[in-house]
């Protein structure tokens, strides 16, 4: 098989946000509480990917491209979040509203 597993390269952005935007699609087809929502545009999702890159670079993070023949077929990304004092965790993302 022609799979390989290598790290972000900034030659793979495109390639990212499409997979970005595609998965976002999906997520937020699925999502039956409409919570999420599809990027309106691509500079929105270049966006998106650009802000998870700045996370890799910030919080000691990584990024790794899964390519299949030479294509990118997926990626996977890890960032390492430090808990000071007695915090033990910090919400990165918006609360979700019951009701």
């Amino acid at each position: 098989m022609n799979y390989s597993i290598s790290r972000y390269d900034e030659n793979d952005f495109e390639a990212i946000v499409d997979l970005i935007s595609r998965f976002q699609d999906y997520v937020s087809s699925v999502d039956s509480l409409k919570e999420l929502r599809p990027f309106t545009s691509r500079k929105e999702a270049k966006a998106y990917a650009k802000q998870a890159l700045k996370d890799v670079s910030k919080m000691e993070g990584v990024l790794y491209v899964a390519k299949y023949q030479e294509q990118i077929v997926g990626f996977i990304q890890g960032v390492i979040q430090r808990h000071h004092g007695r915090v033990l965790h910090n919400l990165s993302h918006k609360k979700s509203l019951d009701g």
